[in-house]
Formats: structure tokens, C-alpha cells, sequence
């Protein structure tokens, strides 16, 4: 199915000036009017697509389909960070087509978490607030009959309590929400457990270092999510090595990580972070493009992916990807970096 024309965020007309008997051959009314009838018509195609969209999603009855949720950990400390899987079964032998995007940049996704039996909360990361800003629009996903498609995030810091989403120990319930079309029909998840326990010993020293230097809410790849500068790495620098057998500083190592894959974007790249390439699409910075990191580029220019995905395709640095860029990726790609650069 083709992609739906993007709707203006702004459908007021163009200021018209007071009616008289201009030509249009003389611009004027004559052409504002043509412009207004034409974001009309572009407005109400826009609607059109959408409504088909909609009502083809409609066909696609909840009971058609399941939403899997599993946790990578039952046991997790306090303040750590528990990955999770989300499952969108099609138990059909018909394809089936919808917004089935099973992670939080495409703003689809909805956690809830209670407590040792308690009322049920939302959680909201940082990448889940971020996606609601921003209102990503991206083609429909069909999965086969039969079929499945999965996708990872992971539950850490909750932004709206701006405190980890596992802050005490307890017994901690997860259920998922998936909203997967126009009219936000939504799926539900199965319930997953998972136990929180306190720290101790080098545990307990790092998470107390954790907490007198405020970075709980870098402790997990959600950490390239939120503004950090060159003191905040250093620090969870210095965590990961002060604590090397705590289960934090491997924490710690997959935040520097994920920080690392943007530090264009900072004033000088971290220690321990490889320098940026310079070979636009070489996503790896093994000086080589290929063809993978050329979909991940397409992928990008399409808001199916983020640029996070690959920063060395955005060589403005202005979080999109263009043409231009890809266009030099590809050259990069054909006859090796260094070739597409205009």
C-alpha cells in the first residue's frame, strides 16, 4: 500500500488579499485561492488515506492477534534496569496490516507497573516521552499469516517520577499495551513478574555512588535519551571502574556505550570512546559502508529508525537524514569513503 501523504500540522489558508477583478495571469487573489484549493484537495486526500488505512485495520479484530511480553531477568537489583521483549503473534493465516511497532520510538507501546499487589502505574521512559513529542507517522507493518514480529526496549527510569522504575525492593508486575491503529485499537500483554532485591557489598557501595552522584537515570542504553556533558560520563566512567565487580558497572559500560554512539553531538568525544568517523553511512566506523548500513540510512530518512541507528548517516547533524546524505553514503559505498563527499 502506498504511504499516505503527510497532513499539514497547519491547515489555515494563506492570507487573501481583499477580492477584486485581478486575472489570475496577474497572480494575486487568482493564485492564492489556486493554493488554498490545492492544500485543500491535499488535506482531504491526506484524510482519504488515512480513513482507508483506518478502516482496513478495522478488518483486524483483537482476537486475531496476541501481544507476548517477557522480561530478560526475574531477579534485578534496585535501580537496575531490566530489558524486555513485546511479540505481536498473528494467529491467522491471513496477513494482517496495522501500526504494529513493538518498541517506543514510534510512540505504539504503553508499560504499566504495580508494586507487591499494589494499583497499577504508568511508566514512561525517556525515549517513550520523546516519541510523544515528536508523533513519528511511518508506513503500516504487515505481518504474514502465521507470523510474528518482536521488538526490545527496556523499563529503567521513569521521567514522570523522576525515580527508577524498580526504586525499592519488592515484587514488581509488568503488563504492556500495544496501540496498533489509527482508532488506537490496542492489544494487551500477558503479566510478567520480576523481583527487585536490595544491594549489598560492592553492589551496595556502587548504587550509593549511583545515588550521591545523580545518575540513576543514565543507567541504561536509554542514557543517549537524555542531555549529558563531558562530567556526567566521567563519572559513569568512574563507576564502572571503581566498581568493576559490581553488577552496576556493567550498567554503567552499556551507558558509556550508548553514549559514545553520539558524541558527535558533545564537546569533545568521552574517554574511551572511538572517534567519529568521517565516512558518511559507515555506521560501524570500520571505514567501509555497506549495503546494510545503506537500508539503516534509507530506514532513517523514512523516521522508521532514528538517527541513533546510525549517526554517520546524518552528516549535518541536524537529527535527519536527506537525500544529499544518502546520495554520499551510497557513493561512500560504491567507491569507498572519502569518494561521495561533494
Amino acid at each position: 500500500m502506498k504511504r499516505c501523504p503527510e497532513i499539514s500540522r497547519d491547515l489555515r489558508p494563506p492570507p487573501l488579499a481583499p477580492v477584486t477583478r485581478h486575472t489570475e495571469s496577474h497572480g494575486g487573489p487568482g493564485r492564492a485561492q489556486r493554493s488554498w484549493r490545492q492544500m485543500r484537495l491535499g488535506a482531504i486526500a491526506a484524510a482519504l488515506c488515512v480513513a482507508l488505512h483506518s478502516l482496513q485495520a478495522a478488518a483486524v479484530s483483537p482476537g486475531d492477534l496476541a501481544l507476548v511480553l517477557s522480561a530478560d531477568a526475574e531477579t534485578i537489583l534496585v535501580g537496575e534496569p531490566v530489558g524486555i521483549r513485546l511479540r505481536v503473534e498473528n494467529k491467522t493465516n491471513q496477513d494482517v496490516e496495522g501500526d504494529f511497532y513493538p518498541s517506543y520510538e514510534m510512540d505504539r507501546v504503553r508499560i504499566a507497573i504495580s508494586k507487591d499487589g499494589g494499583p497499577w502505574a504508568a511508566y514512561v521512559s525517556k525515549v517513550m516521552q520523546n516519541a510523544r513529542m515528536k508523533k513519528l507517522v511511518a508506513e503500516p507493518v504487515t505481518i504474514p499469516g502465521g507470523g510474528d514480529i518482536e521488538g526490545r526496549a527496556v523499563i529503567a527510569f521513569d521521567v514522570v517520577r523522576d525515580q527508577p522504575a524498580f526504586p525499592a525492593p519488592g515484587m514488581y508486575a509488568i503488563q504492556a499495551v500495544l496501540l496498533y491503529d489509527f482508532y488506537q485499537r490496542q492489544l494487551t500483554s500477558n503479566t510478567v513478574t520480576v523481583r527487585v532485591r536490595e544491594p549489598t557489598g560492592a553492589d551496595a557501595e556502587a548504587w550509593g555512588f549511583i545515588r550521591a552522584n545523580g545518575l540513576a537515570h543514565l543507567m541504561s542504553s536509554e542514557a543517549r535519551a537524555f542531555p549529558v556533558d563531558d562530567a556526567a560520563i566521567g563519572k559513569l566512567r568512574q563507576l564502572a571502574n571503581a566498581f568493576p565487580s559490581s553488577r552496576y558497572a556493567a550498567i554503567a559500560e552499556t551507558a558509556l556505550d550508548a553514549i559514545c554512539a553520539m558524541s558527535p553531538s558533545l564537546s569533545a568525544v568521552p574517554a574511551g570512546c572511538p572517534a567519529p568517523t568521517t565516512c558518511v553511512g559507515d555506521c560501524d566506523g570500520d571505514e567501509r559502508v555497506t549495503v546494510e548500513e545503506l537500508v539503516r540510512g534509507v530506514n532513517i530518512a523514512l523516521d522508521i529508525l532514528g538517527t541513533r541507528e546510525c549517526r554517520a548517516v546524518d552528516r549535518s547533524e541536524d537529527g535527519e537524514v536527506t537525500v544529499d546524505e544518502l546520495v554520499v553514503a551510497v557513493g561512500n559505498a560504491l567507491e569507498g569513503c572519502g569518494s561521495g563527499t561533494p
